[in-house]
């Protein structure tokens, strides 16, 4: 047999040649291809395949542009496995894994390309194609918002976002936390709103190397779970490199494009760059170069109240940009964390709604929107401290609680305080 006469196959973005040599069917595996500066490296791995299964004869990682590191792999091999033409096999492989990282996707007729598929995944957040980042500064709750996006993708009931897909598994990608973090949020999550992941759940993942190292083995835990929908928790570590280099930036985006499916990036910004941001253009991007937000389908921005103390916090998302139609409203998010004795949150419920009453958004906000908000974080509670809370006259305050208590949207007790309907 001559070394042209092998099988390609790609399992998940691991590239699979092999051959039926005299002594039986061998292997020669590409994993985690990426490349660095001039040339691609790749976890490259030597198999023998018998009825029972593959049998390892060596693994490392080869710099595919080295001809010595290929003669030094090839001779480790026919060590452990000889008369076999390891280094022919070897050059055959590298240089068709090499045209095929070259090419990519074959050309097709535009027309041909699926329209019919909805513009979201999750409404309003996450569109089916190219990533969407959700930044904000520490603290705003962004990872706890991904987790409920989660569930929603999870299960189909809407937690934070509505679902316009099946349900499906999600994928976990954490270069912050570690699992136990992660996994007690969730389960918060799911008894914040009495829900259950049922057939379809949460694979974590710890990452241990950047995003565009690690993008093949990612590809291929997608394929394995069967996932739909993958989070990146966060891009700041994902990168592998400064945030403010162009090419650090759009290498790390398109990993995240090439996933091929729905995407979900947690990003920062400090609250500083929010605050100018909004003084000066009204629009805020995350945190580096302009490449991260050029490259993203949808980033939303994330802000929070003020109050560390209260178990209600109140955060507000402003879509900053979308590359498919119009820009979704201001909205906010009530998030309500109840607390077990270690002071860990055991149940933590999201509550969507037309709030506008969130820093950085006052002057959107009107005064029903400020008057429910205070009532939703501080009821029951008197006439005079809502007003020193708002800073507005009695009288105008007064007669919009009278408006609310008609409309049955507020209620004046018997104590003369006022709170919401049961």
């Amino acid at each position: 047999m001559t070394a042209d006469e092998f099988v390609h196959t790609d399992e998940g973005g691991t590239h699979i040649y092999r051959w039926n040599t005299p002594t039986g069917p061998v292997e020669i595996q590409f994993d985690a291809l990426v490349k660095r500066r001039d040339s691609w490296v790749a976890e490259v791995a030597a198999y023998t395949v018998r009825p029972q299964g593959r049998g390892i004869l060596h693994r490392s990682d080869l710099w595919l542009g080295n001809p010595s590191g290929r003669r030094a792999w090839a001779s480790e091999v026919s060590v452990r496995k000889r008369k076999i033409r390891w280094k022919d096999f070897l050059e055959v492989a590298i240089y068709d894994v090499l045209e095929i990282m070259k090419e990519g996707l074959p050309p097709k007729p535009l027309l041909e390309f699926d329209t019919t598929r909805p513009r979201y995944f999750l409404r309003p957040y996450v569109d089916y194609s190219g990533p969407t980042i959700l930044f904000g500064p520490g603290g705003s709750q962004k990872s706890y918002l991904a987790l409920g996006m989660a569930v929603t993708a999870c299960t189909g009931t809407s937690i934070v976002g509505v679902a316009e897909a099946e349900p499906c598994n999600v994928l976990l990608c954490d270069w912050e936390f570690d699992g136990s973090a992660h996994a007690r949020r969730l389960k918060a999550i799911l008894a914040g709103h009495d829900v259950a992941l049922g057939h379809h759940t949460v694979i974590y993942r710890r990452m241990t190397a950047s995003l565009v190292e690690l993008e093949q083995r990612v590809r291929r835990w997608i394929s394995q779970h069967n996932i739909g929908f993958v989070i990146c928790d966060s891009l700041g570590m994902a990168r592998g490199g400064e945030p403010n280099e162009a090419g650090t930036a759009i290498a790390c985006m398109q990993s995240l494009g090439r996933l091929g499916v729905p995407t979900l990036a947690i990003d920062h910004v400090s609250k500083s760059a929010m605050t100018q941001g909004r003084e000066t253009s009204n629009h805020v991007s995350p945190i580096g170069s302009i490449f991260t937000e050029n490259y993203a389908r949808n980033t939303w921005s994330v802000t929070r109240d003020s109050d560390e103390q209260s178990s209600l916090v109140g955060v507000g998302l402003v879509h900053e940009k979308t590359n498919a139609g119009r820009r979704e409203g201001r909205h906010g998010i009530l998030v309500k964390f109840s607390g077990d004795e270690y002071g860990y949150a055991d149940g933590v419920r999201f509550t969507q709604t037309d709030l506008t009453a969130i820093p950085g958004m006052e002057g959107k906000a009107t005064l029903v929107d400020l008057i429910v908000y205070d009532l939703e974080k501080y009821a029951p509670t008197s006439l005079n401290d809502i007003c020193e809370r708002l800073d507005k006259p009695r009288s105008t305050v007064s007669a919009t609680l009278t408006r609310l208590k008609t409309s049955n949207k507020a209620v004046h007790l018997d104590d003369n305080r006022w709170g919401l309907p049961a």
